[in-house]
C-alpha cells in the first residue's frame, strides 16, 4: 500500500487527461473482453479472508467488515494506480519500454522512470518496496492455500497427514510446507505469465461456484443460520455469477493452451474426488463390527 501511495504521489501531478484518453480502446470491445480477466488480478486473493476464519477470535463479527474494508482498499488503490500510471504519458508508456515493441512486465517502474528517471532514489525505492510487496503477497497466498489444503486433508479428500495441526500452535504445518514446495517449483519454471493465468482460471471457477451456491442454498435451505447475508440477493449473486462465467470464457478463449492444462487438472481432481468419495462412502456404509462375545 505504501509503495502504491508513493507511486501515485510522484506520478499524479503529471496526470494529463489527453494522455489518459489517447488511443483509447485500440482493439475495441474484443480488447475489453480480453482484458477483463486480468483486471481481476487487482482483487485476486481477497477471498482468502474466508480461509482464516478458524484463526480468527470472532469470525462472525470480524470477517464481514474485514471483507468490506479490504475490498474498499483494493478498489481505491486500483483506480488510483490506473489513473496515475496511464495519465503520465498514455498506456503505451506503461506497456512498452522506450524504443521497444515488446511488452514489459514492469509497468510501474516504466512510468516512474519517465517522471524521475531510472537513476533517481525514488525509482529504486519503488522497486525495492515492490519486491517486499510481492513477498508479502506470496506469504498471504501460502497462508490461505495451506488452510484450503488442510481442510481437504481433514475432510478425507486428500492424505490425512495434510489435515494435521501442530499441537502447540494449532497451525497446518504440513499443508503449509507442501504449498511452499509447490510454490518454489512453480517459480523455478520461469513461466510466471502462464501460472498467473492458471491461478486466475481457478479463482474465476471458485467465484462462479460460490455465487451459484449462494443462489442454490437460499432456495433449497432457507432456514440455515446466516450470520452474514450476501446483499442484494438474488441480483448481486446473479450478477457476480454472470461476470465470473463471462470472464472465465474470455480468459479461456484467449489462452487456449493454458485453459487446456487447467481443464486437464480439474478432470484429474474430479476423478480423484469421485474415487476418494466412493471409497469413503463404502467405508461409511459398512456395518459396525459386532461386540466381542462375553
Amino acid at each position: 500500500v505504501f509503495e502504491l501511495l508513493v507511486f501515485a504521489g510522484v506520478t499524479a501531478p503529471r496526470f494529463s487527461w489527453a494522455h489518459f484518453t489517447a488511443e483509447g480502446l485500440p482493439r475495441g470491445l474484443p480488447g475489453v473482453v480480453a482484458a477483463v480477466p486480468y483486471a481481476i488480478w487487482f482483487y485476486l486473493g481477497i477471498e482468502g479472508l474466508a480461509n482464516v476464519a478458524e484463526e480468527t477470535a470472532h469470525p462472525e463479527r470480524d470477517l464481514a467488515p474485514a471483507f468490506r474494508r479490504s475490498l474498499a482498499t483494493l478498489v481505491a488503490l486500483a483506480l488510483l494506480t490506473f489513473f496515475s500510471s496511464v495519465g503520465v504519458a498514455g498506456w503505451r508508456a506503461a506497456v512498452y519500454p522506450a524504443g521497444s515493441t515488446v511488452a514489459s512486465d514492469s509497468p510501474l517502474p516504466l512510468v516512474l522512470g519517465r517522471v524521475v528517471g531510472a537513476s533517481h532514489p525514488l525509482y529504486h525505492l519503488l522497486v525495492g518496496i515492490g519486491l517486499c510487496g510481492l513477498v508479502a503477497s506470496f506469504h498471504g497466498i501460502v497462508l490461505v492455500s495451506g488452510r484450503a489444503l488442510y481442510e481437504l486433508g481433514r475432510a478425507g479428500y486428500a492424505p490425512s497427514l495434510l489435515g494435521k495441526l501442530l499441537p502447540n500452535r494449532r497451525t497446518p504445518a504440513v499443508a503449509l510446507g507442501l504449498n511452499l514446495l509447490v510454490g518454489c517449483v512453480a517459480l523455478l519454471t520461469g513461466r510466471t505469465a502462464e501460472l498467473i493465468t492458471l491461478s486466475v482460471l481457478g479463482a474465476l471457477t471458485l467465484y462462479a461456484l460460490s455465487a451459484a451456491s449462494v443462489l442454490h442454498l437460499r432456495r433449497t435451505e432457507p432456514g440455515l443460520a446466516r450470520p452474514y447475508r450476501a446483499p442484494g440477493h438474488p441480483y448481486v449473486p446473479a450478477l457476480a455469477l454472470g461476470l465470473a462465467v463471462l470472464s472465465l470464457v474470455a480468459l479461456a478463449y484467449y489462452n487456449r493452451r493454458v485453459a487446456a492444462v487447467y481443464v486437464a487438472l480439474m478432470a484429474l481432481a474430479s476423478l480423484w474426488f469421485r474415487l476418494r468419495f466412493s471409497v469413503r462412502t463404502s467405508e461409511d456404509a459398512e456395518p459396525a463390527p459386532a461386540p466381542p462375545a462375553v
